[in-house]
């Protein structure tokens, strides 16, 4: 898998491929927390929970953050406790967080969550079609090289 690639290459390298002191400042890393916290909690909880849905990882993406990759594990880990089915949604995150979607800035805001849902969706295809761009890019409905632009654009690491 392409993301594993990443995680042992990074300069970073951890426990998830990144230190808890390391600020969430790249949106394109936490759909792979996320993944990666999921895996570590199903262990730990016993559970099987397959991932998260898009409005819970958009809202974890609007997210500012101020903490770190220990405060992202800590809401990922709440959700697990309140999550009795197999995927994560928006209900099960912390009511602060769930309350923060509100906060919504001006255009500039706007065009950050556009983007972020769109690395998103397009993290998705990638994942789904085994980080083959062109059954991705097929996917999306849009020319391979569309979806090589937007992902250099974006900064999405494939």
């Amino acid at each position: 898998m392409v993301c594993e690639s990443l995680w042992l290459y990074c300069p970073y390298f951890s426990e998830f491929g990144l230190p808890y002191y390391v600020a969430l400042n790249r949106a394109n890393l936490l759909p792979l927390l996320i993944e990666k916290f999921i895996e570590k909690f199903n262990q730990i909880h016993h559970k099987k929970i397959t991932g998260m849905d898009h409005e819970a990882v958009s809202l974890l993406m609007a997210y500012d953050w101020p903490g770190n990759i220990r405060e992202l594990e800590n809401v990922i880990e709440h959700a697990f406790v309140l999550c009795l089915g197999n995927y994560i949604s928006i209900e099960h995150l912390p009511k602060e967080l769930r309350n923060s979607r509100f906060n919504i800035g001006g255009i500039s805001d706007l065009k950050t969550n556009q983007e972020i849902l769109e690395s998103t969706v397009i993290l998705e295809a990638l994942k789904k079609n085994n980080y083959n761009h062109s059954k991705a890019a097929k996917a999306l409905g849009i020319h391979r090289t569309t979806l090589f632009r937007k992902i250099k654009k974006l900064g999405i690491c494939t």
